[in-house]
């Protein structure tokens, strides 16, 4: 029986857990657990674990954890809750962002494998997506996305897929996705960070 999975160097997804994992060749390591509305896609619970390199060549490693409960409207940074009352740069940072998605619609920015494959796609579209990355300091946003091409992509046994390009850039950064023509299925991200870090996450078939 076929089945497929992401190959990410960086990270995994799927419905209901996303979790990244740590190569040997990174020094971070972060888990993102979520539950999102079945109907209507809006986050209800999110959960982040971050494993952090202290500095540049240090050896030993800072933990972190953010949960945003929005059924509770609750956001705890390392077991405390956040509220207007923090002054601390980092968490006001991330109590202000969580404050900017109070009462709007928006699905969660890790949710690009699920949300994907639901647009409809043509030559020159572009999707504005209402977007929050939540227990980050990113605040709520409309992140355009345009669909500025078309390419066959090779897959295994040399097959061509022919597919979508959909592109996002904003300053630094360039995120370009080729989606199936006839699955929409996501099947490879390409992301460039300031010129220096790169991400990629590429389809897998496998047998089970």
């Amino acid at each position: 029986m076929q089945a497929s999975t992401f190959g990410i160097l960086f990270s995994f997804g799927s419905k209901f857990k996303l979790t990244f994992f740590k190569f040997p060749f990174f020094a971070n390591t972060q888990t993102v657990k979520y539950y999102s509305d079945t109907k209507t896609m809006q986050p209800l619970y999110h959960k982040t674990w971050w494993k952090v390199q202290a500095g540049r060549n240090a050896t030993t490693k800072t933990v972190s954890e953010t949960i945003v409960d929005f059924n509770s409207k609750t956001l705890s940074y390392n077991g405390v809750q956040l509220s207007d009352a923090d002054a601390a740069k980092q968490t006001k940072a991330i109590w202000e962002a969580y404050k900017s998605s109070i009462d709007k619609y928006y699905l969660n920015w890790h949710l690009d494998l699920e949300t994907f494959p639901l647009l409809p796609y043509k030559m020159g579209v572009t999707f504005l997506i209402p977007s929050y990355d939540p227990g980050t300091s990113s605040k709520f946003q409309e992140v355009a996305y345009t669909v500025t091409g078309s390419e066959k992509l090779i897959g295994y046994n040399d097959q061509k897929i022919d597919g979508w390009l959909l592109v996002h850039e904003s300053k630094g950064n360039k995120e370009v996705f080729w989606i199936s023509k006839k699955t929409k299925a996501v099947l490879k991200l390409e992301q460039q960070l300031n010129g220096r870090f790169y991400r990629y996450k590429i389809k897998l078939g496998f047998s089970m």
